[in-house]
C-alpha cells in the first residue's frame, strides 16, 4: 500500500515525492484560477470545473486554496467567497446548494498531538461531509471528521469540532447547536425583519419550483447496495420506485420476454413526473438512454469486486429462502456459481467499465459516484436518508 492509498483510507501516512506531484498538479490549477482576471467570470468557471470536474455549477470566488482537488466532492450550485482553504486529505464531501462565506477553512487533515510521531513526519486525514443547503458564515473553520446536516447555518467565526444535525442554527468556539430552524424563519430576512412583498411573491414561487419530484437512476455493481439505496431515496423523496429486476425475473429465475419488458418500462417512465429506478441493463428494450436522459440525478456505486462480493453473500445468507421485493415473488434469495462469477468478473468487463466512463463523459453535471463503504455512508447522511431496509415501499 503506497502512502497515498493510506492517506484515502485514513491511516497514518507520510507526505512522499507522489503526493507531492498530486499537489503540483492541483497548484498549478489554482495558481491559474488565482490569478484569472479578476472580472472574468467565464475563465474562473472553467478553471473551477476543471478542479472540481463533478460539480454542477460551481462559482469560487479567488483565493482558493486546497490540497488535492480530486478529494473534494461536491453537488450542484456551490458558492465559495474570497479566501477559502479546504485541506481536503481525508475527503471532504459537499451537497447541493452550500454556501460559504469569506475565510472559511475546512481541515480534513491533521497530526498527531504527540510531539514524537509528529515529528516523525506522519499525518492523517479524516473525513468532513456538509449536507444541502448549508450556509457557512464567514470565518468559520470545520475540522476533521466532522458532518454537519442538511439545511444547517453555522454563524460566523464558529469552530465546528463535532457533528451537527439538520435543521440547526450553530454558533460559537466551540461551536454548539443554539435553536432548530422551522418554518417561521421562512419569511423573515434578517432576524425578525420580513421579506417586502415583492421579494416574498419570489420566494414563494422558487419554492413552487421546488415541489417538482426528482428522477433519480440508480445503477453500479451487483451487491454494493443498489436497492436499498433506490428504496431510502424513494422514500425520502416520496416517489414511485422501479426495480429492474422485478421486471427482469419472472418466478423461477425466468428471463421475462424483452419486449414485455420494454412495455412495462415504458409505461412507468410514461405515467409519473418523478420516479426512482433501480439497475443498470443497457440493452435497447430496456430504454437505458431514455432512462439516463430522463434522470436529474445518476448515482453510479462502483465498488470494488471483493467488497461487493462480501456484501452479497452476506445478503443471501440473511434472506435465505426468502424473497425480497426487489427481485420479485417466485425468486427466492439464492447465490450460486454463476452469480458470484458474475460480481467478480462477468459484471466488470472492460465493455463495462468503457458504458461507466462514456455515462461520465456524457452526463458529468448530473452523475455522482459512489466508489465505497465510507462514501456511501457520507451520502446517506448528506442526503438526510434513512438506514434500514426498506424492501416493498411504493414499488411498482
Amino acid at each position: 500500500m503506497d502512502q497515498f492509498e493510506r492517506m484515502c483510507a485514513g491511516m497514518a501516512y507520510i507526505a512522499d515525492g507522489s503526493l507531492y506531484d498530486r499537489q503540483r498538479a492541483c497548484r498549478r490549477i489554482l495558481h491559474r484560477l488565482n490569478t484569472a482576471p479578476a472580472d472574468d467570470f467565464a475563465l474562473q468557471r472553467e478553471i473551477v470545473r476543471e478542479l472540481l470536474p463533478d460539480a454542477e455549477n460551481a462559482c469560487i470566488i479567488p483565493p482558493f486554496h486546497c490540497d488535492y482537488g480530486t478529494r473534494i466532492h461536491a453537488g450542484k450550485n456551490l458558492y465559495i467567497n474570497y479566501n477559502c482553504t479546504i485541506l481536503d486529505v481525508g475527503g471532504v464531501t459537499i451537497g447541493d446548494n452550500c454556501m460559504f462565506g469569506p475565510n472559511v477553512s475546512l481541515f480534513a487533515a491533521g497530526h498527531p498531538l504527540h510531539p514524537v510521531p509528529r515529528s516523525a513526519m506522519y499525518e492523517y486525514g479524516k473525513p468532513i461531509s456538509i449536507g444541502d443547503q448549508v450556509w457557512l458564515g464567514g470565518g468559520t473553520a470545520v475540522l476533521p471528521g466532522v458532518r454537519i446536516g442538511s439545511n444547517t447555518v453555522i454563524g460566523a467565526g464558529s469552530v465546528v469540532t463535532h457533528d451537527i444535525p439538520a435543521w440547526s442554527l450553530a454558533a460559537g468556539n466551540p461551536c454548539r447547536v443554539l435553536r432548530r430552524i422551522t418554518e417561521a424563519d421562512k419569511p423573515c430576512l434578517y432576524r425578525d425583519e420580513p421579506f417586502d412583498s415583492a421579494a416574498w411573491q419570489g420566494v414563494l414561487r422558487y419554492e413552487e419550483g421546488l415541489r417538482r419530484k426528482p428522477k433519480i437512476a440508480v445503477l453500479g455493481f451487483s451487491g454494493s447496495g443498489k436497492s436499498t439505496l433506490a428504496q431510502a431515496l424513494a422514500a425520502r423523496w416520496d416517489v414511485p420506485l422501479l426495480h429492474l429486476d422485478r421486471v427482469f425475473w419472472l418466478p423461477g429465475w425466468q428471463e421475462r420476454p424483452r419486449e414485455e419488458s420494454r412495455r412495462m418500462i415504458r409505461a412507468f417512465l410514461d405515467a409519473h413526473d418523478g420516479w426512482v429506478i433501480d439497475g443498470n441493463y443497457q440493452h435497447p428494450e430496456y430504454l437505458y438512454a431514455r432512462r439516463m436522459a430522463e434522470a436529474d440525478r445518476i448515482l453510479l456505486l462502483r465498488f470494488n469486486r471483493f467488497s461487493c462480493f462480501g456484501r452479497a453473500l452476506k445478503r443471501a445468507v440473511q434472506y435465505r429462502g426468502q424473497v425480497r421485493d426487489s427481485i420479485g415473488e417466485g425468486c427466492p434469495e439464492k447465490f450460486d456459481l454463476g452469480f458470484a462469477k458474475w460480481i467478480l468478473h462477468d459484471g466488470r468487463t472492460v465493455k463495462q467499465q468503457a458504458r461507466h466512463d462514456a455515462l461520465q463523459k456524457q452526463y458529468a453535471e448530473k452523475l455522482t459516484i459512489i466508489k465505497d463503504q465510507r462514501g456511501l455512508d457520507a451520502f446517506y447522511q448528506a442526503e438526510g436518508l434513512e438506514r434500514g431496509d426498506k424492501d416493498g415501499r411504493k414499488t411498482v
